[in-house]
């Protein structure tokens, strides 16, 4: 998305940098707070469901982020496609941890 500031700012009409920026940062801000949930419900429910899951919702979010006609709209999709983007950062070492042997790991 960097590369596509400047463009981004003219198609929305962002009236200041900081809010192009925040459009930028606030997906992270979005990333930190699933993995405290997606990680659990990975070992409840599975972890393929969990992370298909998280992946639709992260694609979905996305796809409105393209779909967005003002500032407040790409700001809110980002930090929601953030939520979906945590599963695969939360589930990755678990899923490590299924296919090898604490060994294999190191």
């Amino acid at each position: 998305m960097a590369p596509a500031l400047n463009t981004i700012q003219q198609d929305l009409h962002f009236q200041s940098t900081l809010l192009v920026i925040l459009s930028l940062s606030v997906f992270l801000l979005g990333t930190a707070v699933p993995p405290l949930f997606t990680a659990p419900l990975s070992e409840g429910f599975g972890r393929s469901i969990v992370l298909q899951s998280t992946n639709v919702f992260y694609i979905i979010f996305n796809t409105l982020c393209d779909a967005a006609k003002t500032q407040n709209q790409l700001i809110v999709f980002r930090f929601l496609a953030g939520l979906g983007g945590a599963g695969p950062f939360a589930i990755g070492s678990g899923i490590t941890a299924d296919l090898f042997r604490s060994r294999e790991r190191g």
